[in-house]
């Protein structure tokens, strides 16, 4: 007998009633026992810290799942989910205790910096679906109207050191906890909601621009603009790059402005260098929420971009299968770059870096349309990876349409393959060479969509 009174064959219902097990989840083995299935570690040496529950319904429970366990681990969040909906049932309704009400899915944000990376995201995704659940009692709500809450707890044991003294993890007065914090990184996202993102600078309530003033600019448009700065609170004053991302300037049809995309830069800044590309990206020094615009400052990275880098060692272009290596190392720790050009690497020396991550996705989340400087179309799928290595070898190989129709220097130019490689003029040897690299890597991804061909003959 089904939930609903009808009949339905045991083995259709067990499918579909089903909760992932954590290599069906994400892609990755976990742990998992009658109660919990796991994913991801808290380090051996962090005992206490920030814990979000994210509650949902008999209904909704696997559906939530499948969109929150994805979020978390992209952003190498541990988390660990209810392995039955039976428990889901049972925890829903009080047999484990009333404070465990609602604790569906639990996530340690051990490390403070990710909560407000995650937590704009989170609320999109669970607001696109409707997402409901039960209240998880005493507990803050994560914004108005979330069923996703939060507090600050032990991760081992049942006591914390707090201010100097040591205190019971009390999960019926957790606000005692909260309100000894020093910094609540969640009370921010509280204030901007509540707010509707004004004045709510990550340096009190002046523009960060009295910090980090700009002195020139490097681009602009109608989204906001590129400029370098300085720090002058840097004794040697220390050269920086601000991003600002003006609000309701220039806008894509959905709405998205360039304050959306600069927020979303900072946050990609965060999780690709958390997952090991540090050495490959600017580091974000400061961001703000301001009236007007977002603001991002980061490192300014010495050297030049690969576009300039091409003007002064025209003979000589070996630096393309450098930043092809470079791509797939982005790809191998799950990120795409999403609108790979020659002007987004900077050389320094014998190495590469890459800025400009305001068009990068995780390659597990959904696909969303993100700005590209050009669309390309013709060749079979082969996924985000493989979009980011065509876009990268026709910018090097036509960086101003090459004298084929249509192919203008607008970011509304679509390319179409192979009809560009037969009829593009290589303008120098870095075309000529992108050209022959780009006929390469077509063939490879006629193979089909895995790139283990393409990495052979490349990587």
């Amino acid at each position: 007998m089904a939930m609903d009174g009808s009949e339905q064959d045991d083995c259709s219902l067990r499918n579909t009633l089903a909760v992932p097990d954590p290599l069906s989840l994400i892609g990755v083995p976990g742990k998992s026992d009658v109660t919990w299935s796991g994913i991801g570690e808290i380090p051996a040496t962090v005992s206490q810290g920030w814990k979000l529950y994210v509650s949902a319904t008999l209904a909704n429970y696997i559906k939530t799942l499948k969109i929150v366990g994805p979020l978390l681990h992209g952003f190498g969040i541990p988390f660990k989910y209810l392995s039955s909906l039976s428990r889901v049932r049972d925890q829903n309704a009080g047999l484990f205790g009333f404070s465990q009400v609602g604790k569906c899915i639990v996530a340690y944000l051990y490390d403070e910096s990710k909560v407000s990376m995650v937590l704009p995201e989170l609320r999109s995704s669970l607001e696109m679906v409707g997402h409901e659940g039960p209240f998880v009692p005493r507990l803050p709500a994560a914004w108005s109207g979330a069923s996703v809450f939060y507090r600050y707890g032990s991760y081992r044991g049942k006591s914390l050191e707090i201010a100097g003294a040591t205190l019971k993890d009390d999960r019926r007065d957790p606000l005692t906890a909260i309100n000894l914090i020093e910094v609540n990184p969640f009370a921010p996202v509280d204030d901007i909601i509540a707010n509707g993102e004004k004045g709510r600078a990550t340096h009190g309530n002046r523009s960060i621009l009295a910090k980090f003033p700009v002195v020139s600019a490097i681009c602009r448009s109608g989204k906001g603009g590129v400029f370098r700065g300085i720090d002058i609170q840097d004794p040697a004053r220390g050269d920086v790059i601000v991003k600002i991302g003006l609000r309701l300037g220039s806008a894509l049809p959905d709405g998205r402005d360039g304050a959306y995309f600069v927020g979303r830069e900072w946050r990609m800044y965060g999780v690709m260098r958390d997952s090991g590309l540090s050495d490959v990206l600017a580091t974000p020094i400061a961001f703000s929420m301001e009236d007007d615009a977002n603001v991002l400052v980061l490192e300014a990275i010495q050297g030049v971009d690969l576009a300039a880098h091409r003007a002064i060692s025209v003979d000589d272009p070996s630096h393309l299968l450098a930043a092809i290596r470079l791509m797939r190392r982005v790809h191998r720790a799950g990120y795409a770059l999403g609108d790979a050009k020659a002007a987004n690497f900077i050389v320094r020396g014998v190495d590469l870096a890459i800025v400009d991550l305001e068009s990068s996705s995780s390659l597990r989340g959904p696909r969303r349309a993100l700005p590209s400087s050009f669309i390309v179309s013709g060749p079979p799928d082969m996924g985000l990876e493989g979009r980011d290595i065509l876009h990268f070898l026709i910018s090097v190989a036509s960086p101003t349409g090459g004298g084929v129709e249509g192919l203008g220097a607008s970011q509304s130019r679509h390319i179409r393959l192979p009809r560009f490689v037969d009829e593009v003029v290589p303008c120098d040897a870095w075309a000529r060479e992108a050209l022959r690299l780009l006929r390469l890597a077509m063939h490879a991804f006629e193979k089909g969509p895995s790139l283990r061909e393409f990495d052979r003959l490349f990587v």
